[in-house]
């Protein structure tokens, strides 16, 4: 399973298009977390990426133009819940007045 540096090596300098994350989620390798609505369509601004033992937030940092790690938490149901949790609040807090366009995500 990837580390999250190789998976933020490889994401563009900009949010991710709804392509885009479904690209991401088909390789195994990560899964869009959650979409914000914005005049240009949804745009994915959350990913969740499985590692070995662990997963993975990051985030897409606008004020920087680059994907930060937001958070990790332990494989389990209970570390997914809480991972979701923070990256839904660090969305709302840097993006408050865009729509949130919940998704699943986090399903490996």
């Amino acid at each position: 399973m990837p580390e999250p540096g190789a998976v933020v090596e490889s994401l563009p300098d900009r949010p991710l298009s709804y392509a885009e994350g479904e690209t991401l989620a088909e390789d195994g390798r990560a899964a869009p977390l959650s979409f914000v609505e914005t005049p240009e369509g949804p745009l994915v601004f959350t990913v969740l990426v499985f590692g070995e033992s662990r997963l993975y937030g990051l985030g897409f940092d606008d004020d920087r133009d680059e994907w930060t790690r937001v958070a990790d938490a332990p494989a389990s149901d209970e570390g997914l819940a809480t991972l979701r949790e923070e990256l839904e609040s660090w969305t709302t807090g840097r993006y408050d007045g865009l729509d949130h366009v919940e998704r699943g995500g986090g399903e490996n």
